[in-house]
């Protein structure tokens, strides 16, 4: 059970699924959860706000995402156009503020490469996406690259070309 109103849109599990991180779209949270194995019941460990304390703006989270090696977890807020990221303990399941950036205007979604070095971000409202380097150390995002992308972008997808034939 999640806190009234906070509107879930996506989720997260840890790779050992002992741990789901839920991101409330109407309350720009992320809810982390220690789910039991054998009810499938889960508890609730804590929350995060994806907005600045005292903000008066209306929150509208949009995307949530894991590093492949589950160090750390990203979501995007619409509202205030940031990225937030934490530090996952895997052990505890509880989450640690790493940083929060500006990226492109109302970010409806967001993708990790699949070597967890890459973030790449789509602005509706900007047509454009940011690349992030993702430091391994700290899961700081360092901007890379800007690329125009057309009209209201709202989804990324992340593929593996190959010249196998």
């Amino acid at each position: 059970t999640l806190p009234k109103g906070a509107g879930p849109r996506h989720f997260v599990a840890s790779a050992d699924e002992r741990f789901w991180y839920v991101l409330g779209e109407l309350d720009a949270r992320i809810h982390a959860l220690k789910r039991n194995a054998i009810t499938g019941k889960s508890q609730h460990l804590e929350s995060h706000d994806l907005l600045e304390s005292g903000s008066t703006e209306k929150p509208w989270a949009a995307d949530i995402h894991l590093t492949p090696d589950g160090n750390f977890l990203y979501a995007s807020e619409r509202t205030g156009s940031t990225i937030s990221g934490f530090q996952v303990n895997k052990k505890s399941g509880r989450l640690m503020p790493t940083g929060k950036w500006k990226t492109e205007e109302q970010p409806r979604a967001f993708q990790i490469s699949p070597d967890g070095r890459h973030l790449v971000a789509v602005g509706q409202k900007s047509h454009h996406a940011s690349i992030y380097s993702i430091s391994e150390k700290t899961g700081e995002l360092e901007p890379a690259q800007r690329i125009a992308t057309g009209n209201n972008p709202s989804w990324v997808e992340i593929i593996t070309l190959t010249d196998d034939l």
